[in-house]
């Protein structure tokens, strides 16, 4: 079989089956209703719209094909294949609510969440040096914002053994029921990999979820996909709008009304100020 045909029957083996059948039901694409053409934004929806498209043609055209790679093969393929697909994934859902963006208003919230983070979080650097890489490497594979391993930062100070009083453990502080839903297990979920990967899946079906605004899945990730979905939906239903974190924080849990000026006043702190 030529090199060209590997690479394409690997790509649409990506497509088609990574990302779903890696996920749980409750996150995966085939579980996110299409989005709101009338009433999100424009762009936000190109973007679903477009990896939805992508990856139905993928699926359909890999049960074709797919009988015809033997399984050394396929491994070879999508081995070679694997980054340009993660390019590609990001071609398609780079658009949408930037993490680091926040209203002027906001401002006062952020430096406010700039001091704690400076207070609590600065003795992390040596950890970084270890597990932030692993991490960065995972996103680069799905696709997602490189900003997004600060959440461990603020979940966890990069602490694989931390516990919470609630229950959360891990890098990523997972709660029972997610360590459940990811495989995970009171062991595995110590594990930075297993943890890791299990966490790049979990935010990568709430950026889906939520249409690639991704304050609104740091939102999720802090206090559960369900309750933002509603409020998203009432207010949908009152306005005719799609609202942003920042139209919500009113309505989130005291903790949650922080997470995401905690997790922007992080990247500033550790990236630098061009970065925000």
């Amino acid at each position: 079989m030529h090199r060209p045909t590997l690479l394409l029957l690997a790509l649409l083996t990506l497509a088609a089956l990574h990302p779903v059948a890696a996920r749980p039901a409750a996150v995966s694409p085939d579980s996110v209703a299409p989005p709101d053409t009338a009433s999100a934004d424009t762009t936000t929806d190109n973007a679903a719209l477009l990896w939805a498209e992508r990856a139905a043609t993928a699926r359909r055209q890999v049960r074709e094909d797919l009988a015809a790679l033997t399984p050394h093969l396929r491994t070879a393929a999508l081995t070679e294949a694997y980054d340009l697909f993660a390019a590609e994934r990001v071609a398609a859902t780079a658009v949408g609510v930037a993490p680091l963006a926040f209203p002027e208003a906001a401002a006062s919230l952020v430096d406010e969440q700039r001091g704690i983070v400076e207070s609590r979080f600065s003795s992390v650097v040596a950890r970084g040096r270890r597990l932030l890489p692993m991490i960065a490497q995972a996103l680069t594979r799905r696709g997602l914002p490189q900003e997004l391993k600060y959440v461990a930062v603020i979940e966890s100070a990069l602490n694989p053994a931390a516990t919470s009083p609630a229950g959360a453990a891990g890098l990523w502080q997972f709660m029972p029921a997610t360590q459940a839903q990811f495989g995970l297990t009171s062991r595995t979920v110590r594990d930075p990999a297993r943890s890791t990967d299990a966490a790049v899946r979990f935010l990568d079906g709430l950026g889906q979820r939520f249409n690639g605004d991704w304050q609104l899945a740091l939102a999720a990730y802090n206090c559960g996909p369900a309750r933002v979905s509603r409020l998203v939906s009432a207010y949908r239903a009152r306005t005719g709008e799609t609202p942003t974190f920042w139209d919500l924080r009113a309505s989130l849990p005291r903790e949650t009304r922080d997470y995401v000026a905690r997790f922007i006043a992080a990247v500033q702190h550790f990236e630098g100020d061009a970065n925000a």
